[in-house]
């Protein structure tokens, strides 16, 4: 079937950095010891609380509700629920191009690896990340 939407180049690009940096747990981990770090006083001449300090609590609910966290981790679910509906070949196409150690590896070298042409491996390239894209309701 004919999507009446395409990816375009520029935004395939932006895509395919997310399936390079899964699985986000560098950025998830920086952006959590950015909410970590204490917030500076607003309340310069108002009196002392007599409610107990909650920090833990308080750091649970930043992390759960930050919505750079929620959506690094709305991309990994994602990919990985991509993953798993892929075909075998798909999946190892994927392996190979964004989750292994030969990421640095040009398409047209995968696509020899698995004895699909140029234009084949492009193919199935766009449909796995029009499959996220869709999924994350970016098209």
């Amino acid at each position: 079937m004919e999507h009446l939407f395409k990816l375009e180049t520029d935004e395939l690009s932006v895509i395919e950095k997310k399936f390079y940096r899964y699985p986000f747990e560098r950025e998830i981990a920086v952006r959590k010891q950015e909410l970590s770090r204490k917030e500076p006083d607003t309340n310069t001449g108002g009196g002392r609380s007599n409610l107990p300090n909650k920090a833990i609590e308080n750091k649970i609910v930043n992390e759960q509700s930050d919505p750079f966290i929620l959506e690094r981790q709305k991309w990994k679910r994602v990919i990985q629920e991509v993953y798993r509906e892929a075909s075998p070949l798909e999946q190892k196409i994927m392996d190979i191009k964004y989750f292994g150690d030969r990421k640095y590896l040009p398409w047209v070298l995968v696509a020899e690896e698995v004895h699909y042409s140029k234009s084949k491996i492009y193919e199935v390239r766009y449909a796995i990340l029009e499959r996220f894209a869709r999924k994350v309701g970016e098209l």
